[in-house]
């Protein structure tokens, strides 16, 4: 079995520009999410905002639950 050194340099090669383009596009990626300033999806509800998990004691709370759910919310 003969091997080839320029068959096994240009396989090296590929494996190394495949690994650094991956890096490249990942980190391309990850700078566009932050340019974006995307909310964090578990931050607590600010303003007026209820969260749906709440304790519900209050009847307006338990109505505004129920519409909720009516609405396919």
């Amino acid at each position: 079995m003969v091997l080839s050194l320029r068959r096994l340099l240009r396989g090296l090669l590929f494996a190394v520009m495949f690994l650094l383009l991956t890096l490249a596009i990942a980190e391309a990626l990850r700078l566009l999410a932050d340019w974006l300033g995307l909310p964090d999806a578990r931050s607590v509800p600010q303003g007026r905002a209820v969260p749906v998990t709440a304790a519900a004691t209050d009847e307006r709370l338990l109505d505004r639950l129920r519409l909720f759910w009516l609405a396919g919310g």
